[in-house]
């Protein structure tokens, strides 16, 4: 575990088991949604993941800057890097079963 201060606020960054990451795998493979925070960082950790990482309701992501919200992506990408690999596995397979959707710069 680690602790950040990022815009004033104290956020602790925990390191998913494989099993907390094998269930929000499962959700995110069920459900999908999208949060602004995925919309502005498409190619980054999940919302829903940052959410569990931090332990951290959607709301208190609401009064941060973007560049406020990159530095708690780039702490919980940093002590997870398991699990975003997992993530970009996952994504990499959808992008092979459906070829045509439209990819961002960093995907192509």
């Amino acid at each position: 575990m680690a602790i950040k201060i990022i815009a004033g606020k104290e956020i602790e960054i925990h390191e998913l088991t494989v099993g907390q990451v094998d269930a929000l795998l499962g959700d995110l493979e069920k459900t999908a949604p999208l949060h602004m925070c995925d919309l502005l960082f498409p190619d980054r950790m999940p919302f829903s993941i940052v959410c569990m990482v931090t332990g951290e309701k959607e709301s208190f992501f609401n009064d941060l800057l973007p560049s406020d919200y990159a530095a708690v992506l780039e702490a919980a990408e940093e002590a997870n890097p398991y699990s975003m690999a997992a993530v970009k596995r996952l994504a990499d397979i959808g992008r092979t079963i459906l070829p045509d959707l439209p990819r961002t710069d960093s995907q192509k």
